[in-house]
């Protein structure tokens, strides 16, 4: 009883911890956090365009072939199954309900044929991942056809900054009830040209005319209309400037409506349209000057009362406004139109909307006077916000009436920010909310206590920041992550219909677990860390907060957004945490209560700046590198004693550098390091072979073009893409590398400085989605792989075993089907293999301490070929015989007994 009172209260401390830090420092925490990361050194900004410039330099990379990467491992996703991500699309086939379409904002257009009940991702991997919104065209015969919108200008958090975002690329169009979808070019962003359609808010289709195709687009210059399906467009409604939003909305019976911000010029405010090109200012004349994002509702029983629910800084209800208007003819304008402001009908309810991040509003299609609203949470009105008194909390934090309910249980039942609302169309009751955490059905919006399920059955579109794996432990498939506003879950296996476990709430970031996966680690937006025990079967216990108590806690103390730690690979009773630039220790890490756990931690050095990344050796205790916001590089050769240690400085041989993400240190030589620095426009990685010393620039191919008219010295300025993290995978006769990057994964065989040649791995199933984090198990090749929008692959790089231990990388026997006789063979040596297609083949020999000693290349026809090598200068011995084709291999022990 102990326990579970413990772990309430924990999670109760959690949620108003969450609450308390949504409300002060959220989203603005986590964009100043993506800025500093991301911004140009020079500048400060993230350079303009960058999203489609660098995926438009990573269209032509090499890419390995099929969906194994270059090395045959296969990455399959593992979910998490029942874990959503930030949702701001959602739409319903009206001739099918079954059929679903949502968009992550981050993680693609997913489709579901049975309500929800199962999802495909319907985006290609390498295309653009961010989807807004979503519309059908509802006309008869021309239900086939849908649209969405790409990008979004404030919360996407992997991508916004104070100066710049990750930019959409206009909308897609599909003609076959959403399996596939088309670009529609004349709205893509170029890469080297700014584009208004970089953001698209809201699609809205005619529903009346028959005689072409009307579309309407609300983008960042206003209103866009297009009279051929997308092919060609013209601008209705112009924003006088670049706005940050507006928003359409059209009526059964063809009536527009459009809201453009207070600072978009003098088109700003709310206009009327009734046949899309001719416009009518109808905005009231006590509406707020200062009026950012309004969206717009009409009650489908009466669709002359339309909403606009606004935010207004310094005005309305807490910031908020929300205005009624009722069209009574003409135009709609002066005496043709009544407005009413129901803005003091909010002032009991929270309706925190972060800037515009999280909006929403529909009204029940048969009651104009029920409405719902949501900011942070969501909330119904049955009487239309006249008054406070008939409003209900119906989800995000908690729900009224339901005791039980707390988005902390973590299974997507609802959660906070609210991003759509959507009614079936066949059914008034039946409500469709997206959130931060994913899609959530009610099939009655009515109750006096909302009740909610999930829909998040494989809708795999989470965003993680941080992930972790038992480090030592073989055959082990636990994972745990901490998500963007989704808190921290784990699973014990790679089965990706498994539902994961939610073990912390708030914004989940770094997470370590301890050799064996006794004790785990988590930890929230600013570090904020807790120990716990999971059992096998997702049973949390001992939770504690093992937080230097004399450091604070919060966002002015020196933590970041998403705060890194480290457990000694050594010694898992020491973990190092920095703080600003000062780096921490505690020797006593898996204390128990009766253990004084807080005297442990004692500050054992000091460097300048803040330290932003830490890794420790796996190959010698006490060894940790550490990097700064400033792009310093350190090392501490015996950091598990002593204190008042002097870390050596290793940036004489590195060149231009920015923020510290990651230091990859090789598990078998702790001399031999990769530094990756995460912002653009500076040289990306860097590596060591003598503990620091040296170091030479890695990037290679992923450094991009240099821009035009840039001086030789600035030669990595250019469209190549932000590297995030990187990991060094021990082989006998050298190492592996692999990249996680803003556009995908990425790997090599050799390292060769500059001209190093980076292959982007899994681009049929990881594609171009963002990778901030990977893990490696030296014990057994496992590789987990963090994307920022769909979820967790993994895959594992297997070995044979020789007298010499383990030796060359051993591939699935079933990518190629050959034999090698005789074995043992003494002068020649015999391949048979059968080919369906004529291929570029390699066999290649090895010796036992991994050293090529032949090889023989050829190009077969289709069918059976046998290939001899003289092998006769070769000793007696075991060999091991490695057969290469389009990206394949696989590996057989030979036994020479001459």
């Amino acid at each position: 009883m102990l326990a579970v009172a413990a772990a309430f209260l924990m999670n109760t401390k959690d949620e108003m911890v969450h609450r308390r830090v949504k409300e002060d420092v959220v989203p603005f925490g986590r964009w100043e956090y993506q800025l500093n990361r991301l911004a140009d050194p020079r500048t400060g900004k993230v350079p303009e365009n960058m999203y489609m410039r660098e995926l438009a330099y990573a269209a032509n990379l090499p890419k390995a072939m099929n969906r194994r990467d270059t090395f045959s491992v296969n990455f399959e996703s593992i979910g998490p199954y029942n874990v959503g991500g930030r949702t701001r699309a959602f739409d319903i086939d009206w001739n099918n309900p079954n059929v679903y379409l949502a968009g992550g904002v981050s993680g693609g257009m997913w489709r579901s044929i049975d309500a929800g009940a199962n999802w495909v991702k319907v985006t290609d991997a390498d295309a653009h991942q961010a989807v807004s919104c979503i519309v059908q065209d509802r006309r008869p015969g021309k239900s086939n056809i849908w649209y969405y919108g790409s990008g979004e200008t404030v919360g996407n958090s992997a991508s916004k900054s104070f100066s710049a975002f990750y930019r959409g690329s206009g909308m897609f169009k599909s003609t076959d009830n959403g399996e596939t979808w088309l670009h529609l070019q004349i709205t893509a962003s170029l890469p080297n040209k700014d584009s208004r359609w970089d953001a698209v808010f809201a699609i809205e289709t005619d529903p009346v005319r028959l005689d072409s195709d009307i579309v309407y687009a609300a983008i960042q210059n206003g209103i866009q209309r297009s009279n051929d399906g997308g092919e060609s467009w013209k601008p209705v409604l112009a924003a006088q400037t670049t706005t940050d939003f507006t928003d359409v909305t059209i009526t059964s019976s063809g009536v527009l409506y459009a809201s453009i911000s207070s600072n978009g010029g003098s088109n700003r405010g709310i206009w009327r349209s009734e046949d899309g090109i001719d416009w009518v200012d109808i905005t009231a004349n006590q509406f707020p000057i200062n009026h950012e994002r309004t969206i717009i509702q009409y009650a489908p029983s009466n669709e002359n009362v339309v909403y606009f629910f606004s935010h207004t800084p310094g005005a309305g209800s807490g910031g908020v406004s929300l205005w009624k208007y009722e069209y009574i003819d003409g135009e709609g304008t002066g005496s043709g139109g009544n407005w009413t402001n129901l803005s003091s009908g909010l002032a009991s309810a929270d309706f925190s909307v972060f800037g515009g991040y999280c909006q929403v509003m529909n009204v029940k299609p048969d009651d104009e006077n029920m409405i719902f609203l949501g900011g942070t949470n969501l909330y119904r009105s049955t009487n239309g916000f006249t008054d406070t008194f008939q409003i209900t909390r119906i989800g995000g934090y908690s729900i009224d009436g339901d005791t039980n309910y707390t988005y902390f249980r973590g299974q997507g039942i609802h959660y906070p920010d609210q991003q759509n609302l959507y009614f079936h169309p066949n059914d008034p009751d039946f409500l469709i909310s997206t959130t931060d955490g994913g899609v959530h059905l009610a099939t009655d919006c009515t109750l006096d206590t909302m009740q909610w399920q999930s829909l998040n059955n494989g809708y795999v579109s989470s965003q993680f920041y941080a992930i972790g794996i038992d480090q030592v432990t073989e055959g082990s498939e636990v994972v745990i992550g901490g998500l963007q506003d989704r808190g921290t879950f784990w699973t014990n296996e790679a089965d990706p219909e498994v539902m994961w476990t939610h073990v912390r709430g708030a914004d989940g970031a770094y997470c370590e677990i301890e050799d064996g996966g006794g004790r785990y680690y988590i930890s929230t937006q600013y570090a904020n860390i807790q120990r716990l025990s999971i059992d096998e079967n997702g049973e949390r216990s001992n939770r504690e907060n093992i937080m230097p108590k004399q450091l604070g806690s919060g966002s002015g103390q020196g933590w970041l957004f998403v705060h890194p730690f480290t457990l000694d690979r050594n010694d898992n009773n020491i973990m190092y945490l920095p703080n600003r630039g000062n780096l921490w220790r505690n020797d006593n890490i898996t204390a128990t209560d009766s253990v004084p756990l807080f005297s442990a931690w004692r500050n054992i050095c000091s460097v300048p700046g803040n330290i932003t990344a830490i890794s420790s050796s796996e190959a010698d205790l006490g060894v940790v590198y550490f990097g700064t916001n400033g792009g310093r590089i350190y090392r501490l050769n015996n950091a598990q004693e002593g204190f008042n240690l002097t870390p050596t400085s290793l940036n004489d041989s590195i060149g231009a550098s920015g923020y510290t993400s990651n230091i990859a240190i090789d598990p078998n030589n702790s001399d031999r390091a990769i530094a990756v620095f995460s912002n653009y426009n500076t040289i990306s990685m860097y590596y060591t072979e003598d503990g620091g010393m040296d170091w030479e620039p890695i990037e290679g191919n992923l450094r991009g073009t240099t821009d035009d008219g840039i001086p030789e010295i600035l030669y990595y300025i250019g469209d190549g893409p932000s590297v995030r993290w990187a990991e060094i995978v021990p082989i006998p006769n050298g190492n592996l590398y692999f990249v996680g990057t803003s556009v995908g994964l990425f790997a090599t065989e050799e390292l060769n400085g500059d001209s190093t040649v980076w292959v982007q791995q899994a681009p049929n199933s990881i594609g171009n989605v963002v990778v901030d984090m990977i893990q490696y198990r030296t014990s057994d090749g496992f590789m987990a792989i963090g994307t920022h929008g769909n979820g967790i692959y993994t895959g594992t790089i297997n070995y044979i075993e020789t007298p010499e231990g383990l030796e060359r990388i051993t591939y699935p026997n079933e990518a190629l089907r050959w034999t090698v006789y005789p074995n043992p063979a003494n002068d020649v040596l015999r391949v048979k293999f059968e080919m369906e297609t004529e291929q570029d083949v390699q066999l290649h020999i090895y010796d036992q301490q991994a050293r090529l000693v032949k090889q023989l290349h050829f190009y077969p026809n289709k069918g059976e070929t046998i290939v001899e090598m003289d092998v006769s200068s070769l000793s007696k011995g075991i060999y091991f015989a490695k057969l290469s084709c389009n990206g394949i291999a696989t590996s057989k022990k030979v036994v020479l007994t001459r």
